[in-house]
């Protein structure tokens, strides 16, 4: 057998014979600075940066208002010592509330870049994450206010602590709704 003979042997397919081009869906051909001017700029998402502010702005005054009441005039807010369980004991938190008050100013960061310069996916995204982390910690302190109850012996949850769970929800479905705004194009 010559060389020839091996070549028209082979197992791959002959290239396809037209030279036209492929049109691509638009998926495929983001890449290219012709579809990118055809796309329309991305739309503002007004509610959503404002159900993001306000639930940041929920969330820190959560953090400041009181967890915990004695019934007596006496109270604790996030930002006091606390206590939660730990293995077989409990243990002192200091200050539970800051880290409720740090997801906040992350959020209003966000809420305010999408402010800002517009529609910014990558903010909404974070939010996402910044809001759901701070929804379930705030769920968590519920429970260090009851482990609170439970050492002190008594006592009630005080308005602080739903309050930061209200405002992480707000932030969250805020951050949801940014992330669903979708640009549409004329047909």
């Amino acid at each position: 057998m010559t060389g020839a003979q091996d070549s028209s042997d082979s197992s791959l397919p002959p290239p396809p014979p037209s030279a036209e081009p492929v049109e691509m869906p638009l998926y495929a051909t983001l890449g290219s600075t012709e579809v990118l001017a055809e796309l329309p700029p991305r739309p503002r998402v007004w509610s959503a940066v404002l159900l993001m502010l306000v639930g940041a702005a929920l969330s820190v005054l959560g953090a400041f208002l009181p967890w915990w009441a004695d019934g007596a005039g006496f109270s604790r807010s996030g930002n006091d010592v606390l206590f939660g369980r730990s293995g077989t004991g409990y243990r002192q938190i200091h200050g539970p509330g800051h880290v409720v008050i740090a997801l906040a100013i992350v959020l209003a960061v966000l809420a305010m870049l999408m402010l800002v310069v517009g529609k910014v996916l990558s903010a909404a995204i974070i939010g996402i994450v910044a809001s759901g982390v701070g929804f379930f910690y705030s769920l968590a302190c519920l429970s260090i206010v009851q482990d609170t109850r439970a050492v002190v012996g008594g006592g009630t949850i005080s308005f602080g602590v739903p309050t930061a769970v209200v405002g992480a929800s707000a932030s969250l479905v805020g951050s949801v709704l940014a992330t669903a705004k979708r640009r549409y194009t004329s047909d």
